[in-house]
């Protein structure tokens, strides 16, 4: 799961770097990848939780940066919707101001996913600590006896 994230955030990251023939296909494109890196850590999250390798806690805390991921990306897909019909109207001039809007957006769109996934990361780090803790622990009281 771990390498199909990070391929897909590649993947994401190149996009903008290809020539930009057609904006709103490359656009779209790009959030549709967002959105798959985006449920792939969500699943990953929901099966850690699942197994017992992160708490409820940490789970509510990814959900959460998953709803500020979505909020972002919504009004990502808002903005292209407005540049498709403004682009088919002629309106070469407003279609133009959308365009520059959305390029700067998409940078926070790939943060926000970056803030989902150091979530992910953090409680699995965490819950490693913990048992390691545990197991450190379980493997004194054992010798001392």
């Amino acid at each position: 799961m771990k390498r199909l994230v990070a391929l897909t955030l590649v993947v994401v990251f190149c996009l903008p770097l290809a020539g930009c023939e057609d904006f709103s296909k490359d656009c779209e494109t790009t959030i549709k990848v967002l959105n798959t890196a985006h449920n792939g850590v969500i699943t990953s999250a929901a099966i850690a939780y699942k197994y017992d390798r992160i708490t409820k806690k940490q789970l509510q805390q990814i959900r959460i940066a998953g709803h500020a991921f979505d909020a972002v990306r919504e009004s990502a897909i808002d903005l292209l919707d407005k540049y498709v019909a403004l682009d088919k109207e002629g309106k070469d001039v407003e279609a133009e101001g959308i365009k520059q809007t959305l390029l700067n957006m998409l940078p926070t769109v790939r943060q926000e996913l970056g803030v989902l996934r150091k979530a992910l990361a953090d409680a699995k780090d965490e819950y490693q600590k913990l048992k390691d803790g545990a197991l450190n622990e379980e493997a004194r009281c054992t010798t001392g006896s």
